[in-house]
């Protein structure tokens, strides 16, 4: 049974490609297999893709992610989660905004039965063989899986064709590929063009994780351009960020006016470290003391019983009369 529901995941895969292919193959030019390596990998790349200032809606992420060479499959998984329980659709800008501040650990739980990275790569070779298959012209970068190398290739359309001319721009030339000639074409296929009437043409480059661009002048094809962006490089995934410290339980408390000695706060439930962290008010002992002449007792835990006492007032005097407020800070054990 699971044989059968991945042939049918395979085979939508392709009909999703070859649809891309028949409407316009030079949106996908970057086949990234180091970025379908991992989940983790395929989650940062995404928010690579998404995390621009012209980026506004879910139609242009869908759109910038297909050019960086994401499937649309991987997007529409991963712009379904939830956050704030909200899905990108429902709140754009605050879905944006928490995703990009999120780690992939956030969203792990919600991707779990989802294998983006497998989603990536099943479906970026299922269009780059249906475009390969179509009728145009296709050039598009294949980064290769540890990422250190690219390759570009072109396929051309059916007919005779000719190139004239190959550059290779921004910072993606090397001594293996020199920017006016990374083809390592002789001096004769450079002066009279190169015939493009055999193999496809390929140039295979060492590659840093930074950008750039091929273009080709062919005779007939006029001049076609494909960009590798650069690329954030995300080998060995950090560890889950350590649990937020617990929010602490703020608890407030006055006593009565009446103050008769000691005194206990039971706290509303247990197992709690707690701290006194402010107090303020005052008490008298008597009526032959001014009101509020002495101070505010500190308070002390009593574990046995999981409250606070106060030991301090002194119960031999029965006009004992004072307010004081306490702040006490708890975390849960």
């Amino acid at each position: 049974m699971l044989n059968i529901l991945r042939r049918i995941a395979a085979l939508l895969a392709l009909v999703n490609s070859l649809a891309l292919a028949q409407e316009d193959c030079t949106k996908f030019v970057v086949f990234d297999e180091y970025s379908s390596s991992s989940d983790y990998a395929s989650y940062e790349r995404l928010k690579t893709a998404t995390c621009q200032d012209t980026v506004k809606d879910v139609g242009s992420a869908k759109s910038q992610s297909l050019s960086l060479g994401i499937p649309t499959e991987v997007a529409d998984d991963v712009f379904n989660i939830k956050f704030d329980g909200k899905t990108s659709d429902q709140n754009w800008d605050t879905w944006k905004q928490h995703f990009c501040q999120s780690t992939y650990y956030e969203a792990q739980t919600q991707l779990s039965e989802k294998h983006i990275s497998k989603v990536f790569s099943d479906n970026a070779l299922a269009a780059v063989k249906a475009c390969e298959a179509s009728d145009q012209n296709y050039a598009y970068f294949q980064i290769n899986k540890p990422g250190d190398r690219f390759s570009y290739r072109f396929k051309k359309r059916d007919g005779k064709e000719t190139l004239k001319k190959a550059t290779l721009s921004g910072n993606l030339a090397s001594a293996d590929c020199p920017a006016d000639n990374p083809f390592k074409l002789t001096s004769m296929q450079r002066l009279f063009g190169y015939d493009l009437s055999g193999v496809p043409l390929q140039a295979d480059c060492p590659w840093n994780g930074q950008s750039g661009a091929m273009s080709l002048t062919l005779k007939n094809g006029g001049i076609v351009t494909a960009d590798l962006p650069k690329l954030q490089r995300v080998d060995i995934p950090p560890p889950p960020p350590p649990a937020p410290p617990p929010k602490p339980i703020m608890i407030f408390w006055t006593t009565n006016n009446w103050m008769r000695g000691p005194f206990s706060i039971t706290l509303p439930i247990g197992n709690l470290t707690c701290t006194q962290t402010g107090k303020s008010g005052g008490w008298r002992a008597g009526t032959g003391e001014a009101i509020n002449s002495r101070v505010c007792p500190d308070l002390t835990l009593n574990k046995g019983n999981n409250s606070f006492d106060s030991r301090d007032y002194d119960s031999d005097y029965t006009d004992n009369y004072g307010v004081c407020s306490y702040i006490i800070s708890c975390t849960q054990n």
